[in-house]
């Protein structure tokens, strides 16, 4: 069993977008989720990702789980990965960040005595909540928040409570979402060294 496996978030329905933002090409061919996914195996060194949801990416023949609570956002898919029971910390990162980069990853797998450890930037005033390294211990708290109807993931990092490592700003661009196809478009606007790099 890995000590930290890499899993991926992709059972969004993706509707700002308009249709699945994980399989989308970036300016090197590949996907966003696989600039994801192969950030994830530098940072976690295997190569073993697990992905939770997506309908586009189990045709791929990637370890897939289902959603336990399809409607439950990312914290149902946390609840997935952390029940599956294919490691005992999980490396956790949307699939809608295709800038992030091995280094940034690197940086949650710090302060690992904590339940989870989370990213905040220099200067900003709250801590991202998403990716982050997540013990499988803190599944009771996962299943109790969403009993409750809680469906965020910074709630959950709360509760825990996790750890926050800082980072510097210039890493700030790593952690952006990309929702929209504005969102897209200007990130391949972008200096493709900039953009994925491991």
């Amino acid at each position: 069993m890995h000590e930290v496996m890499g899993a991926i978030l992709a059972g969004g329905q993706s509707l700002r977008m308009g249709h699945d933002k994980a399989v989308l090409p970036m300016h090197d061919g590949r996907s966003m989720i696989e600039h994801v996914a192969d950030a994830l195996r530098a940072a976690c060194s295997n190569d073993q990702i697990v992905v939770v949801g997506g309908a586009a990416i189990q045709a791929r023949g990637w370890l897939h789980i289902d959603d336990q609570r399809p409607s439950a956002g990312p914290l149902g898919g946390i609840e997935a990965i952390l029940a599956s029971g294919l490691a005992r910390e999980y490396l956790v990162c949307p699939c809608d960040i295709p800038a992030i980069a091995s280094d940034v990853l690197r940086f949650a797998l710090q302060k690992r005595e904590a339940m989870a450890t989370v990213l905040r930037v220099m200067g900003r005033a709250h801590f991202e909540p998403l990716p982050a390294r997540v013990a499988a211990l803190a599944l009771p708290v996962v299943r109790r928040l969403l009993d409750e109807g809680e469906r965020s993931v910074w709630r959950l990092m709360e509760e825990l409570p996790a750890a926050i490592v800082k980072i510097d700003a210039v890493h700030a661009d790593a952690l952006r979402n990309v929702n929209t196809p504005e969102e897209f478009e200007a990130l391949q606007r972008q200096t493709p060294g900039r953009i994925g790099n491991r």
